[in-house]
């Protein structure tokens, strides 16, 4: 695992990845067009090196990135690192180094109030989901694909486990018209827990208030470091501080409050048979 130089480094290098493999150009050809070295520049795709507002002009020059994804790499690449948010559309953005993390994490660790986590959800539900954000409506059918094809990184054998708390709330709010929307999520939850390394848990209405139910969020263990994310509407942060530690708590917490593993298909076993009644 490379050294880690933050989360906007590593959105910025999975940018340039991408801009790069999009022209089927190696490092060597990028290093003879901006004069950094192929060792510089591999650094700077994982992220392991922050690259300084002169590289990434460089960089993207020689790339023919030009216009708003230009100005926004630079943008990014002239703040300061740590704290990472972002608000409004602006948000997509992160969305490079998310994926970054999905594909390189070790476990993930993943806890939400009010809806089903994106890598487990059908298309239909996302679908569903997504629709309701002017944020997602322009660009809709994208946002659904691009979202299912992040699920494929719960299938790496590098990846040890995924572990899902989700409020109950979660199991109770429809999305969606069709009551097959719900049926079909909680069904494949149920398929989802039978794969080796994943664990979904529900956190029952019984458990009253605790502690974390202010907001949701993910942990990426990159076996060096943590990374949190928060998402919420209209803004989405990375946390990479000592801040860490207080999300490791809330998890442990968690863990003693949520349902055991059968319970949990229980519960989401009773649910799915409510919305088959409305079939």
């Amino acid at each position: 695992m490379p050294k880690f130089a933050g989360s906007q480094a590593r959105a910025i290098g999975a940018e340039m990845r991408r801009a790069r493999d999009s022209l089927e150009w190696t490092l060597e050809t990028l290093a003879a067009a901006t004069d950094i070295s192929r060792s510089t520049l591999s650094r700077i795709e994982t992220g392991a090196r922050r690259a300084d507002v002169g590289e990434v002009a460089s960089i993207l020059t020689a790339l023919a990135v030009t216009g708003p994804a230009k100005q926004r790499l630079l943008r990014l690449a002239g703040e300061g690192a740590g704290t990472w948010v972002e608000i409004g559309s602006a948000m997509e953005q992160q969305l490079s180094a998310i994926a970054a993390y999905e594909s390189e994490a070790r476990s993930i660790s993943d806890f939400q109030l009010s809806v089903v986590p994106g890598l487990l959800q059908t298309s239909a539900y996302a679908r569903d989901l997504i629709g309701t954000s002017p944020l997602g409506a322009a660009s809709l059918d994208r946002a659904v694909r691009t979202r299912m094809a992040r699920q494929s990184a719960l299938h790496r054998p590098a990846l040890m486990d995924y572990r899902v708390f989700i409020d109950e709330a979660a199991l109770r709010r429809r999305v969606g018209t069709d009551p097959r929307t719900m049926v079909d999520q909680l069904r494949k939850l149920m398929e989802t827990v039978q794969h080796p390394g994943i664990e979904v848990r529900v956190i029952p209405f019984s458990s009253g208030a605790y502690w974390g139910c202010e907001g949701p969020f993910t942990m990426y263990d990159l076996g060096s470091h943590h990374v949190v994310y928060q998402e919420n509407a209209g803004s989405g942060v990375f946390i990479e501080d000592q801040a860490i530690e207080l999300y490791r708590r809330v998890l442990v917490s968690l863990d003693r409050l949520a349902l055991d593993a059968p319970e949990t298909n229980d519960l989401l076993t009773r649910y799915a048979e409510r919305y088959e009644h409305d079939l």
